[in-house]
């Protein structure tokens, strides 16, 4: 082992944790904030397809609505993606420069970030591509499988499933692999000032170095993470108790009160979602000047040509 695990994971709290402005560019960065596209999905028994054709007909009825939200969400996401093109090479350098000792500031670390916006774009979609094509290989392999069973029938069913667990237990081992393999990139652009693909080299050169330091760094720091995040939600789920009260108030009332549900609904909003953006944005930046840190450590011990900081 060649990174200071403890040392790391001190430094890279208590950086965090003194410059809260970084939280603002772990928000913009992305990190630690999580949607999960299962919530978005309609649950509940379609007996004799009722709900299925109610919502046929929604979908009918409403096909401009939904087809602007389709597009403002699309807009949202692409106008986010950019911002996290400057706000996470921001949030590197801000953390290298911070941990060597020079104090600077927000305006200057976000110049930084937009200096290096074209190459951080390049590299971020080098990574989303690397990702459609394992998700397509996958896609290549279940409509084989699809195929096989419409021409063999049910005696297929047993190897087909025997090969969909190995297909499942292959696509998880390569995307660990990938996603291993491309974690120092990032932090690389910014260290070494390369390129997209340049970056995507080293990395992977980095990551075959340093398989063990890699590996080790990033379960103690998912640890961490998941750890404060707890604590996060926990202080959030506390502040919003009250919010919670008058929502279940406002329903149990003889009639009920709407006044009284936006009352709960704003203190909820205000109080328990504003800590869990605060933490959201304190993790992303524990993320981002961490990994920062790691990466250059690892560049000195590894004989990388880093930049001073």
């Amino acid at each position: 082992m060649t990174l200071d695990i403890s040392r790391l994971l001190t430094r890279a709290f208590s950086l965090a944790w003194h410059h809260r402005w970084l939280w603002v560019l772990g928000v913009l960065g992305g990190t630690g904030v999580g949607y999960n596209l299962a919530s978005a999905v309609p649950r509940g028994n379609f007996n004799g397809g009722v709900r299925g054709t109610q919502m046929g007909s929604f979908i009918a009825d409403h096909v401009a609505l939904l087809v602007g939200l389709a597009i403002a969400f699309a807009v949202i996401v692409l106008v986010a993606f950019i911002i996290s093109c400057v706000a996470i090479p921001a949030s590197i350098w801000a953390g290298l420069e911070l941990d060597a000792g020079r104090e600077v500031r927000m305006r200057t670390a976000w110049h930084e970030g937009r200096a290096r916006f074209g190459r951080y774009l390049r590299l971020a979609l080098l990574k989303l591509a690397i990702g459609l094509l394992v998700l397509a290989a996958a896609a290549v392999f279940v409509a084989t499988g699809a195929a096989i069973y419409r021409a063999g029938g049910d005696v297929t069913t047993a190897p087909l499933v025997l090969g969909g667990l190995v297909l499942l237990l292959g696509l998880v081992a390569v995307s660990t692999i990938i996603n291993l393999g491309l974690t120092w990139s990032d932090r690389l652009l910014v260290i070494l000032e390369l390129g997209a693909v340049d970056s995507l080299r080293a990395g992977w050169w980095l990551f075959k170095h340093s398989k063990l330091d890699t590996v080790v760094f990033g379960i103690a720091f998912w640890v961490a993470r998941a750890v404060v995040g707890l604590v996060i939600a926990v202080l959030a789920g506390i502040a919003a108790l009250p919010g919670i009260f008058l929502v279940v108030g406002a329903f149990q009332s003889s009639q009920a009160s709407l006044w009284l549900l936006i009352a709960g609904l704003t203190w909820i909003l205000i109080l328990g979602g504003g800590i869990e953006l605060a933490g959201a944005g304190f993790l992303g930046a524990l993320a981002q000047v961490g990994y920062a840190i790691a990466a250059r450590d690892l560049c000195f011990s590894r004989g990388l040509q880093a930049t001073p900081a």
